[in-house]
């Protein structure tokens, strides 16, 4: 993931053989902030941690949801789309994207934020307005996977909620906190997904890839995680 951000001169395998994709990846790293590129960092470092061709050796690297059995049939059906463009702007790439956004959130806790003069009232659920310097926080992961906000099954990795009609789609992007929300989101939000979605079309129609075993960690919250074996598969 590193070398995605910052460039192939970063780490000794690069990402891609592509001259285009190393310097894209040299301007990301000049015009994007810092914040944004540690955020992506534990996401997809799970994907990024070893170069496929070393994964496909070992048999190892960390857990993504895309190599559970659910997650293969996504997979196969990505690999349909035969124009990149077109792939990375897909419904169904970006339901992959958000969903794995939402569930496994790559900043888990919440950046804070100091009620100011005319924001007493912003947290509508509260009997009584906000003090001005009041900080107030909103944790990502909860937020994810609230079923107050969601569905009852918001512990699950469905892509598929994120496919209804236009309005519905809508009002899952208005709960989608990933890249925060309001005058300080993130800036390289748009940005961020195009580069996401490529870097994902790049290695599933290449490798194909399988959960060995299950998720384990320390975490109570399974917030973060110790151990996560994939086996990749180079597709003939």
């Amino acid at each position: 993931m590193l070398e995605l951000i910052y460039g192939p001169t970063v780490i000794s395998h690069p990402y891609t053989d592509s001259e285009t994709g190393g310097n894209l990846c040299s301007v990301l790293h000049t015009t994007t902030k810092m914040a944004w590129s540690f955020s992506l960092c534990p996401t997809y470092g799970w994907i990024m941690n070893s170069r496929p061709v070393s994964a496909l050796l070992r048999k190892t690297a960390s857990s993504i949801d895309m190599s559970t059995l659910i997650g293969q049939r996504w997979q196969e059906k990505l690999r349909k789309e035969t124009d990149a463009v077109t792939a990375s702007l897909s419904l169904e790439l970006q339901a992959v994207i958000k969903e794995t956004f939402r569930v496994r959130a790559a900043f888990p806790t919440a950046f804070p934020r100091v009620i100011m003069p005319g924001a007493e009232t912003a947290v509508s659920r509260l009997s009584a307005p906000l003090p001005v310097g009041t900080t107030v926080s909103a944790n990502t992961y909860i937020l994810g996977r609230s079923r107050e906000i969601r569905d009852d099954n918001a512990d699950q990795w469905l892509p598929q909620r994120w496919l209804g009609d236009e309005s519905q789609r809508r009002e899952m992007e208005a709960k989608l906190v990933a890249f925060s929300k309001g005058a300080r989101g993130c800036v390289g939000k748009d940005l961020a997904w195009l580069v996401l979605a490529k870097a994902i079309m790049a290695i599933i129609r290449r490798w194909s890839s399988v959960c060995q075993g299950d998720l384990r960690g320390k975490s109570y919250l399974e917030m973060q995680y110790d151990e996560g074996w994939i086996g990749y598969e180079k597709i003939a």
